[in-house]
């Protein structure tokens, strides 16, 4: 089974549409929206463009999806600061749920290596892959910080047989195809466009 990166690339914690991000906390230090969940999602590292804690060092964050996907793997970037790096996560959970209170164990990790500056990890999950709406990264251990921080979260969504989960694109396509063919105006036998 492969997989394929979902493409979330968010300009704010509810945009685009369908994507909302959320998180235990945030710091809201100098610059805008410094912190702010969506950053762990805005396809940018480092300086103001990461999610980070505001005075603590465990934390979660978490991503609504709008519709139900297969994640089965996921990778974490380090939050791109130098000298920071005991910010990065050390032990977690990846949970999924489809009513945003109910969360089924995705993945599990405790106690990883100590991360390098700007480095990116990779990782399969080892839990259940169902098809789950809303994602979430509990975070229990830093590497020792005073705040937490995540650079990226990336999902990568099962692909097997061809299928890769729902897709937007071919939705609003589909859709398309099935309205033009309701609204096309049929004319009479001998007249012609």
């Amino acid at each position: 089974m492969g997989s394929k990166l979902l493409p979330i690339i968010m300009t704010a914690d509810n945009l685009p549409y369908p994507f909302v991000a959320s998180a235990s906390s945030w710091y809201d230090g100098v610059g805008t929206n410094d912190g702010n969940p969506y950053k762990g999602f805005d396809g940018v590292n480092g300086g103001d463009y990461r999610w980070v804690t505001n005075n603590t060092n465990t934390g979660w964050l978490k991503i609504d999806l709008g519709v139900t996907y297969k994640i089965n793997k996921y990778s974490i970037q380090d939050p791109g600061e130098a000298g920071y790096e005991t910010r990065n996560v050390k032990s977690w959970t990846m949970e999924g749920s489809n009513n945003d209170s109910t969360w089924t164990t995705v993945d599990t990790r405790v106690n990883v290596a100590a991360w390098s500056l700007n480095e990116i990890r990779e990782y399969v999950c080892n839990g259940d892959t169902g098809f789950y709406r809303y994602y979430y990264l509990n975070i229990t251990l830093n590497q020792g910080g005073a705040y937490l921080g995540i650079g990226e979260w990336k999902l990568y969504i099962s692909v097997a047989g061809g299928f890769s989960g729902f897709s937007p694109w071919m939705f609003m396509k589909d859709m398309w195809e099935k309205h033009n063919k309701l609204w096309t105006p049929k004319l009479k036998e001998g007249f012609s466009y």
